[in-house]
């Protein structure tokens, strides 16, 4: 009787040891669980300050931007393709009506198609500098895009 008296007390013991592993167990996952609810809520209220719809907003605002640009430029080409032709034209019908005159009024003509010539020439570069100007903007209006995109998701 006194020998299982003994080994009982033995278990007893060993069950208590090991009773108290599974409580400091305990105790060490509650610590780590009431660190990551504090972590989530930190990460819940950083969330509260950025919002998910304003990004979505400027990215809008970007693309729209974007799609004005280009309806421009494309206005740009059209009406830069009217002038080109009409140039062409003008400059045509000069030539044909000098050559067939053969008196010192075609050297006027001649003179002032070079004038028009030359201010269509200065406009043809204005506007070819507008058009590599707005195709920088409308490539850096992609960039700000994609940052937006990216910090959105």
């Amino acid at each position: 009787l006194a020998n299982m008296v003994s080994r009982l007390m033995l278990h007893q013991n060993e069950v208590g040891t090991q009773l108290q592993g599974v409580g400091s167990y305990q105790n060490e996952l509650g610590t780590t669980l009431d660190q990551l609810e504090k972590n989530v809520d930190e990460l819940f209220a950083a969330q509260r300050k950025v919002s998910v719809e304003s990004a979505d907003i400027e990215r809008e605002k970007a693309y729209e931007r974007a799609l004005e640009i280009d309806s421009k430029l494309g206005q740009m080409g059209n009406v830069l393709e009217n002038v080109v032709s009409d140039l062409n034209a003008a400059q045509e019908r000069v030539w044909s009506s000098s050559s067939g005159i053969g008196g010192g009024d075609g050297e006027g003509k001649d003179e002032e198609v070079g004038k028009i010539i030359g201010v269509f020439n200065a406009h043809h570069e204005t506007l070819a500098y507008l058009e590599n100007r707005a195709r920088a903007v409308e490539s850096d209006l992609v960039m700000v895009g994609q940052v937006l995109a990216k910090n959105g998701q």
